[in-house]
Order: C-alpha cells, then structure tokens, then sequence
C-alpha cells in the first residue's frame, strides 16, 4: 500500500518529487512486496498488529505541508512571519527557501542570491565572508537599507566554475544578523549586477498582522457517523487542500466504501484558506 500510494503521489506528470529522485521506482515494488509476503511461511504475520486508529491520533493537528511560520514565497517576495522580515528576489528566478538558506537562481543559471545567518555583528559576518581565500573585495562601506543600517561591498573570486563577481551585504534585524549574497558569472555580471543588488536591498522589516498572523494548514481527524463513499466522504468533510490529495492521505479512492467509525484525515486552514 505504501508502494501504491507513492506511486500516485508521482503520477500526473511535472516535476519529479524529490523523494523520487532519492528513491527512483524500479517499476516493481508492488509486485516484488507481494512476491516476498507470499513467500513467507505460514503464520509468519498471525503476531503483527496494525494500531491504526491509535497512530492516526498522534497526527491529529499535525503541520500538513509546508509551514509558513518557518517562512514562505507570496509572489516573489519571500516573507518570514516569525523573523519579521521579508526579501523581493528578482521576476522569474527559481526560488527555495531550505533550513539553512534561502536560495534564488536566474533563468540562465549565471546568478544566484542566497540570504544565510550572520555570526557576530553586520560587520563581523561581512568580513567572515570577505576574508575567505581566494576572494578580492572591491568598494566597500556602510549602507542604510529600508531603515536598517549595513555594510555592503563588492567582490571577485576565481572558483572551480570560472570567474565570479558578486555584491555581500550583512544587515543585524531583531537581534539576529544576516548575510546577504549575490554571486554571478563574471560574463553575466554587467547583466545582472542591478536587479542582484535591488533584491539585496530590499531586504526589510515586515510589518503588515495579515502576513504576520498566517497560520500552517494542520490535519484534523474525522470518525464517520455512518458508511459512505469516498466522494461522499469529501463532500461532507471538504478540505482545503486538493480532492486529489485527501484521498492520496487517507489511501482511498473515490469509489472506496469507508465504513462507519472509521477514522478519516481532513486538512483545514492554510494560506489562503
């Protein structure tokens, strides 16, 4: 079952999930886990418990999908609820915001912006990085940016990949420091230095309660007062993440019989819910 529910979360097309890519389908698990479970002796699962309902409670208001508190992309600003700071990366640059990092690409994969923690003060984390070998720090000096003072400079380094040119600034808000780098080839640098420097620069304080207050999506359990189908089950308890999905979650189609009691999974809240 696991087997066919991650074979549908792939289905439809688009890009690969990520867990497929770290677990490509050989193209025969279902058949190959029955081939193994038929090959066990007799009695060999007569001891194995299930626990269902008592495992589907521990995830009753569980974090479904991605957490905006933790931030998240609203167009091409990225905004973080918790930190109170928001970040305007460039139109049409592939954005990601990872534990460590929140990365941006250009189209043509010659720039990259990368806003990452700072150590120490604005000035501490700018020479942190400055000070690597390999690099040459051109123009530099303090800056004000939306408020917030700053120190900025420009650089060049010689990588692997070639010649790279970049803007670092480190900018302290709310008693935490940040590192903000653009880094482009030297070929694209004359392209790119402007809208890299304005995405540095718009770095500021966010203050706005309606993108400060947004709340995750949170799974919600549901006992079925009577036997019903699963598209019956959707339109009596409708959620706010795709049909598609709930039925993946809850390993059913819409054509399932759910018996009455069962316990279901619903979605509620969320962005834009």
């Amino acid at each position: 079952n696991v087997f066919t529910t991650l074979g549908r979360l792939g289905d439809g097309g688009g890009r690969v999930p990520e867990w497929q890519s770290t677990h490509p389908d050989p193209g025969n698990r279902v058949q190959r886990a029955e081939q193994r479970v038929a090959e066990l002796p007799a009695g060999a699962l007569a001891n194995l418990k299930v626990n269902r309902d008592p495992y589907l409670q521990l995830l009753n208001g569980m974090v479904f999908g991605e957490n905006p508190r933790q931030g998240y992309f609203r167009g091409t600003r990225f905004l973080h609820p918790d930190l109170h700071f928001e970040l305007t990366f460039p139109t049409g640059w592939k954005t990601a915001n990872m534990p460590d990092a929140v990365v941006a690409g250009s189209p043509d994969n010659g720039a990259q912006i990368q806003l990452v923690p700072g150590q120490g003060t604005p000035a501490q984390a700018l020479q942190g990085f400055l000070g690597q070998q390999g690099i040459v720090v051109g123009q530099s000096g303090q800056t004000t940016m939306n408020g917030l003072a700053a120190v900025i400079a420009s650089f060049t380094a010689q990588t692997e990949q070639g010649a790279v040119a970049g803007i670092a600034a480190s900018v302290a808000h709310q008693h935490t420091t940040y590192l903000l780098l653009g880094i482009m080839a030297s070929q694209v640098a004359s392209q790119r230095g402007a809208e890299v420097e304005a995405s540095i620069r718009s770095f500021k304080p966010l203050n706005d309660p309606a993108l400060i207050n947004v709340q995750p999506a949170r799974v919600e359990l549901v006992t079925l007062p009577s036997a019903m189908t699963g598209a019956q089950f959707l339109q009596r308890y409708p959620s706010t993440v795709p049909d598609a999905q709930v039925l993946i979650i809850n390993g059913i189609q819409a054509a399932s019989t759910l018996p009455r009691g069962a316990l279901m999974k619903r979605v509620l809240g969320g962005i834009g819910s």
